[in-house]
């Protein structure tokens, strides 16, 4: 059942969590130091609207994802592999999750706040482009605009593609050009980075909705022909040493990158074995690499000529960095919060949830994105929104209608 507008008035709490959001938005687009004390205050208020509207949610409708979603970021606040070394991510995960779940409590769909600020930061960010002397380009010659790196950029323009492609649509928050147009956007931004692990992702992502959604094979060859153009367009205006990055993906198997990958899940499995259980917290794993390294070089060299990294602060591989940071136990929670979540979100066809998913385990088989403050914003602040909504509900999903 559609939502009325307008919404009923806010309460003060409400009105502060909205305007955090969208602080939060600004500060993850535009790379800001404040984003970790916006979402602490996130969190704070979320739990305050959760105290007062707590009679709202029906413990009926709780399931084991939920609990998992609860467990999984007070594990990591605590660590107990090397306590409170993660205490950081932790409580970032518990706010944004508070922050989600307070969310469902509004008359208005919360995630537009969240991800129309983080579109029109790095669409500020790109207009400086013409403009010589600001360093918006990696020294590869890569588009990284404030970001920390191309592929930190390019997580957050698959994310916000995702929400215009899917989110935006099933709740008719945008006129269909409007979602179009910014989806390009941002699909040219996507490009001009070259992450190839994105841009597979998204795309294997993209094709496993349309085929599983999409009914109107008219619509999902236009939507495709429309994404082939901008891709060749993106493509004609790279730098050769970036089409030679592209044209790597037709074999990536045999990239550099691939390779010394393989390098660091090796070193990776031994922290495992080290620490089964409970884990060595993620903090521990760029000293515990160079530690290795250094005890073990002839054999790695031996084992990865020509290939072995000099430098990496996380697993490459999600699975895996999961596994070693917070052992079992922590991968149990993790594993089993995918599960169910995918589970009830097919269950609710709750597409956007299920693309987020998607994308964050395909892009997660050579990169790590869930210790960075970014993606713990998008991920756990939608997963929080997601259950606080199912727990409200019950079985059925709940949309929004916008004015024309």
């Amino acid at each position: 059942m559609a939502k009325p507008f307008p919404p009923k008035a806010f309460s003060l709490p409400e009105c502060l969590l909205l305007l955090a959001l969208i602080c939060v938005g600004i500060a993850i687009g535009g790379h800001l130091s404040q984003l970790h004390s916006v979402m602490r205050i996130m969190g704070v208020l979320g739990l305050w609207i959760i105290l007062q509207n707590g009679r709202k949610l029906s413990v009926k409708n709780m399931n084991a994802g939920f609990l998992c979603l609860l467990c999984l970021p007070l594990y990591i606040l605590l660590t107990p592999g090397c306590f409170f070394s993660d205490a950081r991510i932790g409580w970032q995960m518990c706010a944004m999750v508070c922050a989600g779940i307070a969310g469902s409590f509004l008359s208005l769909p919360a995630l537009p706040f969240l991800f129309l600020p983080i579109t029109c930061a790095l669409a500020a960010s790109a207009a400086m482009l013409p403009f010589r002397g600001v360093i918006l380009f990696s020294p590869d010659n890569r588009l990284q605009l404030f970001q920390s790196g191309p592929n930190d950029l390019a997580e957050l323009l698959a994310y916000c593609i995702l929400f215009f492609t899917v989110y935006a649509q099933e709740h008719a928050l945008l006129k269909k050009y409007q979602a179009a147009a910014l989806s390009c956007l941002c699909f040219f931004l996507l490009l001009l980075t070259t992450s190839r692990t994105s841009l597979l992702a998204l795309l294997m992502t993209m094709l496993i909705l349309f085929f599983s959604y999409v009914k109107n094979i008219k619509r999902l060859i236009a939507s495709i022909i429309i994404l082939l153009c901008f891709a060749v367009l993106a493509y004609a205006v790279m730098p050769a040493s970036q089409q030679e990055r592209v044209n790597e993906m037709a074999d990536i198997s045999h990239t550099r990158n691939i390779r010394t990958r393989s390098n660091i899940w090796h070193v990776t499995v031994q922290g495992i074995r080290s620490a089964p259980i409970l884990g060595r917290g993620y903090a521990s794993f760029k000293p515990y690499y160079e530690q290795f390294l250094q005890e073990h070089y002839a054999e790695l060299q031996k084992k990865f000529p020509g290939y072995v990294e000099d430098y990496a602060d996380h697993a490459h591989n999600l699975i895996l960095h999961v596994a070693y940071a917070y052992g079992g136990l922590g991968s149990a929670f993790f594993i089993a919060l995918i599960c169910f979540t995918l589970a009830l979100a097919i269950r609710k066809k709750d597409k956007f949830i299920i693309s987020l998913l998607l994308y964050t385990l395909i892009s997660g088989m050579t990169e790590v994105y869930i210790q960075r403050s970014n993606a713990i914003a998008i991920i756990f602040f939608s997963l929080g929104l997601f259950y606080g909504e199912a727990l409200r509900e019950g079985p059925g999903s709940r949309g929004y209608s916008l004015p024309s």
